[in-house]
């Protein structure tokens, strides 16, 4: 469905999917090159699509060797499942792992002054939404580790965790 000449043009998109990207494709929204903020919601496919956005590529064109190479906005909403819909998911330590990944994998490097990062936006924005308080204790290790990790490579306000009531 995000295929076509259109696609260059893309600049911002938001995705709510419960289970699937059959309708977008993981990959296909990986080839957005000139997206610099996506905001997704949804179920499992979410550390799909994050484990996408963390593979580099060799350099193809002038837009870069990074899924998403503009990308500077990041906004990922993890779904309550008796909330909102059969399908949601909650936040897993599953979720925190490729967060930190994708992060530590990307990002890292454009902190990193001896290589070359003028193909890869810096990300100024990575907001994590959670529906609910994190009673299991691997789940908030997790994400405090994530946090941690993450705003040593990320910077000083560029991460933001919310909880969702």
């Amino acid at each position: 469905m995000l295929t076509g000449c259109w696609a260059a043009y893309v600049t911002k998109l938001e995705i709510d999917l419960p289970t699937n990207t059959e309708l977008f494709g993981v990959d296909a929204i990986a080839r957005l090159c000139n997206m610099e903020s996506l905001k997704i919601s949804g179920g499992s496919w979410v550390t799909d699509l994050l484990s996408s956005l963390s593979r580099s590529q060799e350099p193809k064109s002038d837009e870069g060797c990074w899924p998403n190479p503009r990308l500077i906005s990041l906004t990922l909403v993890f779904r309550n499942a008796e909330s909102y819909s059969p399908f949601g998911t909650s936040f897993l330590p599953t979720h925190a792992s490729a967060v930190s990944d994708l992060v530590q994998k990307r990002w890292s490097q454009v902190a990193d002054t001896a290589k070359d990062t003028s193909r890869l936006a810096a990300l100024s924005s990575l907001v994590i939404r959670i529906p609910e308080e994190l009673s299991d204790a691997d789940s908030v290790e997790a994400l405090a580790s994530m946090a941690c990790g993450s705003a040593k490579v990320l910077g000083y306000g560029v991460l933001r965790i919310i909880s969702i009531e």
